[in-house]
C-alpha cells in the first residue's frame, strides 16, 4: 500500500514536470532605474554630518564600533556608491563646523547660509541613533528525529539560542540657505538569528556575531534612506512565455542574456505565425522586451495586441504595471534633468 502512494506521487510530480516543460517559456532579470520618493530639486551637493546616538556607549562598547560614528561612515559610503549627490568629505565639514564654532543641533540661517558658502553645498544630512543592540536568550527543548533503521521517531535535548538585534535611527536633511529640515524619516529594523545545538555553548557560539547583525541591519537602514532620496537601480524578474514554434526556444535564450538585438527579431518574425497561441507569445515577448530596455510606449502597444488573442489575467497585471512604469520614468526623466 505504502509503495503503491508512493509510485503514485511519482507520476503525479512527472505529470506537472511534463506540464511545465510542454508550456516552455523562461525568466529573464531587468534592471531598471527607480525614481527617488522624495524629490530634492534645489539639491544636488550634500554634507554629511557626525551622527549622535542617545543610547549610553556602555550599551554598545562590547561591538568594538559607535554606532554613530558606523552610521555617518555607512551613509556616506551609499551615497558615494548612487552617485545622484555630490558628497563632501566628513572631514571637511567638521573642520568648518569647528572653526566656525557651530554645531548641527544649533544650526542658524546665517550659520547654514556660512557654511553653504565656505563648503559649496546644499545641504546637510545629520542623524540621531536611539537604539543599536541586542539581546541573546534561549530555551532547553525536545526535537523529534527519526531513526530509518529502527523506524522509530525519538527525541533529542537541545539548546535554541537566540539573538535579537534591533537598530533605530532618524535622518534630517537641512536646507543650507533657510536652515529648514527638508526630511526628517526615522527607521527601525529588526532581526533575530536562531541556533540549536545539543549543548549550550555550541548554540551561542554557532549564531551570527552581533556586530555582524547590527552592520547588516545598519546597512539596510541607510540603503532605504538613500532609495528614498535619490534615484536607484532595482533589478526585476520578468515571465517569458513560449508556443509551439521551435524559434521561441532561441528568442527566449537570446533575452535572458540580455542580447534584445537578437531576441526582438525573432520574437518581430513570430508575430507573421498562422498561429493564434503562437501571435499572442510573441506579441507578449515583445512587449517584455521593449520594457525591459526602457521603451514603454512599445511595450504597451505589444501587450494591447497580445490580449486580442485572449485577455489572460497575468497580461492585464502587465499592461497595469507598464502604465505605472511609463508614469515613473517621467517623474525619474524629471528627476534626472534637475540634476
Amino acid at each position: 500500500m505504502r509503495n503503491a502512494k508512493r509510485i503514485f506521487m511519482i507520476l503525479g510530480l512527472l505529470a506537472v514536470l511534463g506540464l511545465l516543460l510542454n508550456c516552455g517559456g523562461g525568466y529573464i532579470r531587468v534592471k531598471m532605474l527607480e525614481p527617488a520618493q522624495i524629490f530634492l530639486p534645489n539639491v544636488k551637493t550634500i554634507a554629511i554630518s557626525d551622527f549622535s546616538a542617545t543610547i549610553m556607549y556602555n550599551r554598545y562598547k562590547r561591538y568594538n564600533e559607535n554606532p554613530a560614528l558606523a552610521f555617518s561612515n555607512s551613509l556616506t559610503q551609499i551615497l558615494i556608491n548612487n552617485a545622484f549627490y555630490k558628497v563632501i568629505e566628513r572631514t571637511q565639514l567638521n573642520q568648518i563646523m569647528a572653526e566656525q564654532q557651530l554645531s548641527i543641533s544649533g544650526l542658524t540661517q546665517a550659520g547654514s547660509q556660512k557654511i553653504g558658502k565656505l563648503l559649496g553645498v546644499d545641504a546637510i544630512i545629520s542623524g540621531v541613533v536611539s537604539d543599536y543592540s541586542t539581546h541573546d536568550s534561549g530555551e532547553w527543548v525536545n526535537v523529534k528525529k527519526y531513526n530509518s533503521k529502527e523506524k522509530k521517531y525519538y527525541y533529542v535535548k537541545m539548546y535554541k539560542a537566540l539573538r535579537r538585534a534591533r537598530v533605530e535611527v532618524t535622518f534630517k536633511i537641512i536646507d543650507i540657505t533657510t536652515g529648514q529640515i527638508l526630511v526628517s524619516k526615522s527607521y527601525s529594523q529588526e532581526k533575530t538569528a536562531k541556533s540549536q545545538k545539543t549543548t549550550r555553548m555550541a548554540s551561542v557560539n554557532a549564531l551570527p556575531l552581533a556586530k555582524t547583525i547590527l552592520s547588516s541591519l545598519r546597512n539596510q537602514i541607510a540603503t532605504n534612506f538613500v532609495n528614498q532620496i535619490a534615484p536607484h537601480t532595482i533589478y526585476k524578474s520578468e515571465r517569458l512565455i513560449s508556443g509551439k514554434d521551435a524559434r521561441f526556444k532561441s528568442g527566449i535564450k537570446f533575452a535572458q542574456g540580455s542580447l534584445w538585438d537578437n531576441a526582438i527579431p525573432i520574437f518581430s518574425d513570430l508575430t507573421k505565425s498562422p498561429n493564434p497561441k503562437d501571435l499572442k507569445a510573441a506579441y507578449y515577448d515583445l512587449s517584455i522586451c521593449y520594457e525591459a530596455i526602457g521603451d514603454y510606449d512599445k511595450a504597451l502597444r505589444y501587450i494591447d495586441s497580445a490580449l486580442q488573442y485572449g485577455a489572460d489575467s497575468f497580461m492585464i497585471r502587465k499592461k497595469t504595471e507598464l502604465n505605472v512604469l511609463k508614469q515613473k520614468r517621467a517623474k525619474l526623466m524629471e528627476q534626472l534633468y534637475n540634476k
